[in-house]
């Protein structure tokens, strides 16, 4: 067997895909080291092998064995499988696009519209897949042999051979846009919705008393949508009133000034039909800062790092809102935080894929903004997360604010 990386390594597109090995080291859990006597020799970290893994330097005792670079003939995306055996699969582009980015984005979190477009490059010209991963665990590298041994048009299509859902299948989505004094950004924003090619879509635009052209705004938009007018009560009012007008079985909220990546929604949607038990699917957010050079924005920080209740980064059941309520309206921030604290409480079932599903772009007119408010009502929501514990019930359940 030939090795080449067991995490990090280098790809490169020309003249040919190709992977580039970065080092000659690998690592091996302590307890398997009984199981593969054959590397104990490799093994350099000795006296920490209570505290991390075995570090194996594989050069220059298999030195024959090293490949300096291979070509690459697919991208895998992996998932465990309620199965025995492990299946190669196609998966939707947007799927795999962040499967390959996620980690990259997290190790190195300025490069992210770099990473993007190469990702992009690259799936242009490799096919990807899923691999679902079996509880035989021995067959996981004989169906990445099996696969490796067919030819690239085989390959290829198996990878374009994904089943497109029938339209009338996909359920209604209702999508709640919260917007004060956002008609600059409106346009894009439904833009944004509209190119996630979703089938199925409620768009309802909820104006928490702007006081610029909203209403002009709304008028010039390309497609319908439900427009709804209320004073000025903050956007945690506004994402209520929204969800009382929605029709759909599955509700999104996008804040004006943001959007979500290519794809986003029929992935959300998808994972929410694959299990039928989860309440609300939640990714992760990317920032983005508008750059000092122009109009364009640039991704800052580590998602992994960002806030973690972005309401627009999750995909939620009508249930969900039915069970631990609406969003907090005297809270004019941190209303997001206080609503998962809530769901924390009643044990909703969130799932949390390790993938961006929202770009929070920062300008100057959400920058610094009500700082001191974002301060005070985060305070707020751990008072209230403490009045709710003091009034658990007997049998220790949480007692929710009527």
């Amino acid at each position: 067997m030939t090795y080449l990386a067991d995490d990090y390594l280098v790809v490169g597109l020309e003249p040919e895909p190709r992977v580039y090995s970065l080092y000659a080291t690998a690592k091996l859990e302590p307890e398997q080291l009984a199981r593969f006597p054959v590397f104990t020799p490799l093994l350099t970290n000795h006296d920490q092998l209570a505290e991390e893994k075995a570090v194996l330097q594989l050069w220059p005792a298999r030195r024959a064995q090293l490949a300096h670079s291979l070509p690459l003939k697919a991208v895998l995306a992996p998932r465990f499988a309620d199965a025995e055996a492990t299946q190669v699969g196609p998966l939707s582009r947007a799927r795999l696009r962040n499967a390959a980015a996620f980690t990259t984005l997290s190790q190195l979190p300025y490069a992210g519209k770099a990473t993007y477009q190469f990702i992009d490059r690259l799936l242009d010209r490799v096919p990807g897949l899923e691999i679902a991963l079996g509880r035989n665990l021995g067959g996981v590298p004989a169906a990445i042999s099996e696969l490796l041994r067919q030819d690239a048009a085989a390959i290829a299509c198996l990878a374009n051979a994904e089943e497109s859902r029938d339209d009338s299948r996909w359920p209604l989505v209702s999508v709640v846009i919260p917007v004060y004094n956002g008609a600059a950004f409106l346009g894009e924003a439904i833009a944004n919705v509209l190119a996630q090619h979703y089938p199925a879509l409620e768009i309802i635009v909820v104006d928490d008393g702007s006081t610029d052209h909203i209403a002009e705004a709304v008028r010039q938009l390309p497609v319908d949508v439900r427009y709804f007018r209320q004073d000025n009560a903050g956007a945690a009012a506004a994402r209520n009133r929204g969800i009382k007008d929605t029709s759909g079985e599955f509700i999104a909220f996008l804040d004006v000034d943001d959007l979500w990546p290519e794809g986003n929604l029929r992935m959300l949607v998808a994972a929410l039909l694959e299990t039928p038990d989860w309440d609300v699917v939640h990714g992760r957010a990317q920032l983005l800062a508008k750059s000092p050079h122009g109009d364009t924005y640039d991704y800052v920080g580590n998602p992994k790092e960002s806030f973690p209740f972005y309401i627009g980064a999750g995909l939620y059941r009508r249930r969900a809102f039915e069970r631990v309520g609406l969003f907090d309206a005297d809270l004019q921030f941190a209303e997001d935080a206080d609503w998962f604290h809530r769901a924390a409480d009643l044990k909703l079932a969130i799932a949390r894929p390790e993938a961006v599903t929202l770009l929070v772009r920062r300008h100057g007119a959400n920058m610094t903004t009500g700082k001191t408010l974002v301060e005070l009502n985060a305070l707020r929501v751990f008072k209230k997360a403490l009045d709710r514990r003091r009034l658990a019930t007997d049998d220790g359940s949480p007692t929710q604010p009527a």
